[in-house]
C-alpha cells in the first residue's frame, strides 16, 4: 500500500521554497515562586527575539511575520504579543504579528504557521516563539472578569451548549471525564503518597534522590550540546531584606550533588 501523499506534497512543494529553520533560542525555565516570573510576558519574547537578531547577520526587512503562541493572553501577554513583542524588540513596524491559542499546543502552532506561510510563498522569513507565564496567569486566568456588583474576579465559565454536544457527551463518558474531580483527586493522593514515603520510606526516598542526581548529571553532559539554545536572563531577585539584587537565571548546576540539589532557593 503506497503511503499517503500530502496536499503539499502533492501540489505545491516546491523545492526553492523549502523552509528551514534558521536558529531558535529560549530562557532558562522559570521555578515556581521563581524570579524569570518578575519580568513582564512580553520582555521575554524580546529577550529571545533581540538574541536570534543580535546572533544572525540579516535585513529585519525580509521578516514577514511574527507570530507568538500565548495561552494567557493577559496582562502583558495582551493586545496581541506577536506584535508587541516585534514592535518592542525594534524589528520595523512593517513587520505586522498575531497571537496565536491552540491551548497546549500553541507553541507548536506557531512553528507550523510560519512554515507554512513560508512554504506557500506568503512569506519568506518569519520569527515566531511562545511564551507562559502561570507563576502569574495561572491557567484559565483569561477566564475572569472583574464584577463590580460583587467588587471581585468572577470566572466565566466554558460555554454550556459544549456539555450537549453529543461527540462530548460520548468521549466523556469513555474517558470518565469528570477532570476536575479526577485532578483534584489525583493531587491529593500524590500529595499524601509523597508525605508517607517521604515519612516513613527514607530508604527509597534516597533512591528517589539519587535517580533525580543522575537525571541532572546527564543533563549536565548534554550541556554543551543543548546549552547555546539557551540565552541567560538577568532576573531581579529578593534578598533577606526585601531589596532587589541581580542574579543570571541558572538551569541546571555546574556540579551538581544531593546537597546542591536539595537546596532551598
Amino acid at each position: 500500500m503506497a503511503e499517503p501523499v500530502s496536499m503539499y506534497e502533492k501540489y505545491f512543494k516546491d523545492p526553492k521554497r523549502e523552509p528551514v529553520l534558521v536558529d531558535y533560542v529560549r530562557t532558562p525555565m522559570g521555578k515556581r515562586r521563581g524570579t524569570i516570573v518578575l519580568h513582564r510576558g512580553d520582555d521575554l519574547v524580546v529577550h529571545c527575539y533581540q538574541a536570534i537578531i543580535n546572533r544572525n547577520d540579516f535585513d529585519l526587512n525580509i521578516i514577514g511575520d511574527s507570530i507568538v503562541a500565548c495561552n494567557s493572553q493577559i496582562g502583558d501577554c495582551a493586545l496581541d504579543i506577536g506584535r508587541t513583542a516585534a514592535l518592542a524588540a525594534h524589528l520595523p513596524v512593517s513587520v505586522p504579528g498575531m497571537s496565536i491559542n491552540r491551548q497546549c499546543a500553541s507553541g507548536a502552532q506557531a512553528v507550523m504557521s510560519s512554515w507554512q506561510a513560508i512554504a506557500s510563498g506568503i512569506h519568506d522569513c518569519v520569527i515566531c516563539g511562545g511564551v507562559e507565564v502561570q507563576n502569574k496567569y495561572p491557567i484559565m486566568s483569561d477566564t475572569y472578569i472583574f464584577d463590580r456588583e460583587q467588587n471581585k474576579a468572577v470566572m466565566i465559565p466554558p460555554n454550556k451548549k459544549i456539555q450537549s454536544n453529543p461527540e462530548v457527551v460520548q468521549k466523556a463518558k469513555e474517558y470518565k471525564a469528570q477532570m476536575a474531580d479526577q485532578i483534584t483527586a489525583a493531587h491529593y493522593l500524590g500529595v499524601v503518597w509523597m508525605d508517607k514515603s517521604g515519612k516513613t520510606l527514607e530508604e527509597f526516598r534516597n533512591e528517589l534522590d539519587g535517580l533525580s542526581l543522575h537525571s541532572h548529571k546527564k543533563a549536565c553532559t548534554t550541556w554543551n550540546k543543548r546549552g547555546k539554545e539557551i540565552e541567560p536572563i538577568w532576573c531581579p531577585k529578593i534578598d533577606e531584606n526585601g531589596n532587589p539584587t541581580l542574579n543570571e537565571k541558572k538551569e541546571i548546576a555546574k556540579d551538581p550533588s544531593l546537597s546542591v540539589l536539595t537546596e532551598k532557593d
